[in-house]
């Protein structure tokens, strides 16, 4: 999953700390080809690249911003947290025109399936670390902004190490998982 990131604005008010997180998803595809599940799956790959150029079958990608304001007072602290990831999730898709037969086309239909569905997960795993963030940065509190500032950021590193430790964890074991589909075993049966 790739992650694109904005900088938090912040404005120095008085007041007191409300957080929120929203998001949107949208879906994309990328068109692919062959007559058979290895043609089919040779396409996939050629295509198919995720962060850092690993293959990858689907990716999410996400854009995130930030606006919060200091509230300054005895301490200084953050007030009207706002966060918004925009997912994007692309995923493949059989082109039209001369379909694969019919015996691989329901395993690819259940594995494009599994895809959309794993690349929700990592959404979910993205908005959870969202949320969770979103709620201890409005308690983030400091003698000092710049202060604030400073930790503010490092919870921002901690909390974007975590979920990308969570995703990777859920890419490995899912690894597995990809290995048993119907559409792979096809793949594999016929290299």
């Amino acid at each position: 999953m790739k992650m694109l990131f904005f900088c938090l604005a912040m404005t120095m008010i008085a007041g007191s700390a409300v957080a929120t997180t929203t998001n949107s998803t949208r879906y994309s595809y990328f068109k692919i080809s062959g007559q058979s599940a290895h043609e089919v799956y040779s396409s996939l790959m050629s295509h198919a690249k995720g962060p850092g150029g690993h293959d990858a079958y689907a990716t999410t990608s996400t854009k995130i911003s930030q606006n919060a304001q200091y509230s300054i007072g005895k301490t200084c602290r953050i007030k009207n947290y706002q966060m918004n990831l925009a997912f994007n999730i692309n995923l493949p898709q059989l082109a039209s025109g001369r379909k694969p037969p019919l015996s691989m086309r329901g395993n690819w239909k259940n594995f494009a399936d599994v895809l959309k569905v794993h690349e929700e997960h990592h959404r979910s795993l993205w908005l959870g670390c969202a949320n969770a963030f979103s709620q201890l940065a409005q308690k983030l509190e400091a003698s000092n902004c710049q202060v604030l500032k400073t930790n503010y950021t490092q919870l921002w590193v901690t909390m974007q190490n975590s979920c990308k430790r969570q995703n990777d964890a859920f890419d490995q074991a899912e690894r597995i998982r990809f290995m048993k589909i119907p559409f792979i075993q096809q793949v594999l049966s016929t290299r």
